[in-house]
């Protein structure tokens, strides 16, 4: 067998086949039950009790819109959560220099002595930061950033500390407060390991090439199912935003932003989760839709049984079973919709009793026409560079974690600043100044 593998696909990829596959040629039907991490991964699959015993619950979120105006989408609970129980783990990636790694800089295109093609920096001046710093974690002290790798824990948005006058606040529904809170884990599995990250300095980290952090989401107070989660981003975090705020509106005021602010796809999507979608031609008596967006639809097309018109298909599933996946968004037109049905669910992905006939044009540039669309496979998306990340004056600012969190052996900044002379601090304290600008 290893010979008739490596006759196919050659010893380099034969050999990571190998690997996937049983020892015994018995088993094979195992692995086609259950797949091959059973062999090449064995901790990959575990029973239900073992990981009830030994596993965080990675399910108690669902994502929608926002009660933050303007804040997009949120994180919301699944189920009832008690206070001081976990809402969601959160998986760590370890940036050591993630402050610098964030700036932006001018670049230029150049071409080496081969002809390649690669980019540089035209100057060293700091134009901007990445998107990604705002779904960062970090401290005013140090260099360190963490970036989570959890599941929707990076919906998760902020709300300040109740004090009893914003709890009278909340009570009276005017304004939210944070109902979680971010710990370190203490599971086993992390004092297991052979190198515990809170005890290295950020540029010890550096030879770190493993994820060796996990923190916690837990709940501050009894949590209602359908309850949105807030983290307290921090005083720093808030008193940048409020800025931010305030420049912005002068900014408006001015005329140097638009008023009202441009639709974006998130608008058009949250709208049209209860509402049918318009043909062509009713359109064209409504109005287009903004030029910010545009409408596209997850498509997996078949043959329809018996079909003479080679160029009419009909909707369907994907034999793994997905529809919903970038690979299958193309851009549509809708032509006709029927609906509503009352007496049946004509969509196996969920939404309004609604489905449609729409057009689109295939790779060979031939106009298709899909039969049977569900309403959840149509959706919106910006136009490319006119979502919110793509403007410049877009607030940036990395989430705090609390002081008495933090570990102390990370905070590289204020230890630089403590030990060097006053003519190095003043410079150390500037650079670190324009690092956050």
């Amino acid at each position: 067998v290893r010979d008739i593998i490596n006759a196919a696909v050659g010893p380099k990829k034969g050999k990571k086949i190998h690997a996937l596959l049983p020892k015994n040629p018995d088993e094979l039907v195992e692995v086609q039950k259950v797949g091959s991490l059973v062999y090449s991964e064995p901790k990959a699959s575990q029973r239900t009790e073992w990981l009830k015993q030994n596993g965080l619950c990675m399910d108690h979120l669902t994502v929608g819109a926002s009660s933050v105006p303007h804040a997009g989408r949120g994180a919301f609970a699944k189920r009832p959560i008690q206070k001081g129980n976990l809402i969601a783990p959160m998986p760590m990636m370890h940036a050591p220099e993630g402050r610098s790694m964030m700036n932006m800089y001018e670049v230029t295109r150049g071409t080496d002595a081969d002809g390649d093609r690669f980019m540089h920096r035209k100057t060293n001046e700091i134009i901007g930061q990445q998107l990604l710093l705002n779904y960062a974690f970090g401290h005013e002290d140090s260099s360190l950033l963490l970036l989570p790798a959890g599941t929707l824990t990076s919906f998760i948005n902020h709300a300040p500390t109740a004090t009893g006058k914003e709890e009278k606040k909340k009570k009276k529904g005017k304004t939210p407060t944070a109902n979680a809170k971010l710990i370190f884990s203490d599971h086993p599995e992390m004092q297991a390991k052979p190198t515990n990250f809170r005890e290295l300095t950020p540029k010890e980290m550096l030879k770190e090439d493993h994820l060796g952090i996990i923190m916690e989401v837990v709940a501050l107070r009894d949590i209602e199912q359908g309850e949105e989660i807030f983290l307290d981003y921090g005083d720093d975090w808030q008193k940048a935003w409020d800025a931010h705020v305030e420049t912005w509106n002068q900014k408006v005021k001015r005329g140097d932003l638009p008023n009202p602010w441009p639709t974006r796809a998130l608008d058009m999507n949250q709208e049209y989760k209860t509402k049918q979608y318009p043909t062509a031609s009713e359109l064209e008596q409504l109005g287009q839709y903004p030029d910010t967006v545009r409408q596209v639809c997850f498509l997996v097309v078949q043959a329809i049984k018996g079909g003479k018109d080679e160029n009419t298909k009909q909707w369907g599933i994907s034999k793994k079973g997905n529809v919903i996946d970038d690979d299958n968004i193309f851009d549509c037109s809708i032509q006709e919709r029927f609906g509503p049905f009352e007496d049946e669910q004509p969509s196996p992905i969920g939404g309004l009793p609604y489905n449609y006939t729409v057009t689109w044009t295939d790779k060979e540039d031939q106009v298709v026409q899909v039969l049977n669309v569900p309403h959840s496979a149509i959706v919106f998306i910006d136009q490319p560079n006119t979502s919110d990340q793509f403007v410049k004056e877009a607030f940036r600012h990395y989430i705090a974690i609390p002081d008495d969190v933090f570990p102390q052996v990370w905070k590289d900044r204020l230890v630089n600043n403590v030990e060097v002379d006053d003519e190095s601090k003043t410079k150390s304290s500037d650079s670190s100044e324009h690092e956050e600008l």
